[in-house]
């Protein structure tokens, strides 16, 4: 429904190969470019082109510099980088050129970028009058209180629910113990503010702290205990009992259909003041449009493409059209081929 909506804006023909299974997608374009039997152009690649592999097909020729393409004939996408250096900056591989055009969310659009959060029920909040936490020791006491006093009854109350491994419970906290000061994107690496040298996260001794910590809430039976087994359809169970006081997931109203949730501000530990540092990079993936050499008219390539980047060509890419909602199978990418008059490649 998209593609052929936007053919009718664009006016460009596009024939497109079959649709990759995502799980083969890297195998099928190493074997397809160690081949040479490649298209004129990648689309929605995604992660399965990785930088490395822009720097070495970029070097030998096969992955068009973008560059002055996107300087002369990509006006979105130019203002894109304009106004977000940080975002180009991303894009520009280690030897100065462009490959890829980008897959980004808007950089103020913070509902996508933070992820899950804590939520907490109000009800129970002003039930016990427990203000809301602004310290560490403030969340673990108030979980405790909740915990003695059993709202829910009958011992069924669970203190702090969620889904998923210790590790976003871990950059939830690591704000309030000053880590994780560069965001997401890197797990492992931020900046230490007392020498302002990059810093390996596991072995600084705030970490053992937010593990310390974490502990002493699992020891005290304060998180649930299934917590960390990874079980979806449980916590789905689980919260639809009504039970849960704190959780860790996105809004409980479009997950577990309960109102009356609010969320958590940062809150503080030692490093003394409030950051929240669970904030993914605007930047999703890498290889979201590539041309290759055998792009006869790479100009209208990028036209084409570039009109994505405008408001007509975003409403486009989510509805498809006016009246009817674009749907698209999110476990599959694409390759596309394209020659002098956009035609499929044999």
């Amino acid at each position: 429904m998209l593609w052929k909506e936007y053919e009718k804006m664009t006016n460009v023909h596009i024939q497109w190969e079959p649709q990759i299974p995502f799980q083969n997608l890297s195998e099928k374009l190493n074997i397809t470019l160690a081949g040479g039997d490649y298209p004129d152009a990648f689309y929605g690649a995604g992660s399965a082109i990785t930088p490395a592999d822009m720097l070495k097909y970029g070097g030998e020729g096969v992955f068009l510099k973008l560059n002055d393409l996107i300087d002369k004939y990509a006006p979105n996408v130019k203002k894109l980088f304009d106004e977000n250096p940080d975002i180009k900056k991303g894009y520009t591989m280690a030897d100065g050129n462009i490959y890829s055009f980008p897959t980004v969310v808007e950089p103020d659009y913070m509902s996508v970028r933070m992820g899950r959060r804590i939520w907490l029920k109000k009800q129970w909040l002003d039930q016990l009058g427990i203000p809301e936490p602004k310290t560490a020791d403030d969340f673990y006491n108030m979980l405790k209180t909740i915990k003695e006093k059993d709202p829910a009854g009958g011992g069924n109350t669970i203190a702090f629910s969620g889904f998923g491994a210790i590790d976003p419970l871990i950059s939830y906290l690591a704000g309030a113990w000053g880590l994780y000061n560069r965001g997401l994107s890197n797990p492992n690496i931020d900046i230490d503010p007392k020498t302002n040298d990059i810093r390996f996260i596991p072995t600084a001794p705030e970490y053992k702290e937010i593990l310390q910590y974490i502990n002493k809430l699992y020891n005290e039976k304060l998180l649930w205990s299934n917590l960390f087994d990874g079980d979806f359809a449980k916590l789905i169970a689980e919260g639809s009992k009504g039970n849960m006081f704190a959780v860790f997931s996105q809004d409980p109203k479009k997950v577990f259909n309960l109102d009356g949730y609010i969320g958590v501000p940062a809150i503080k530990g030692t490093s003394g003041d409030p950051l929240y540092v669970s904030v993914g990079s605007p930047i999703l993936w890498s290889g979201a449009f590539i041309l290759t050499d055998k792009a006869k008219n790479p100009e209208t390539l990028v036209r084409w493409i570039d009109h994505l980047y405008s408001d007509e060509g975003r409403k486009c890419f989510s509805w498809a059209s006016k009246a009817r909602p674009m749907k698209r199978n999110r476990t599959e990418r694409s390759i596309i081929s394209t020659a002098s008059k956009i035609r499929r490649m044999a």
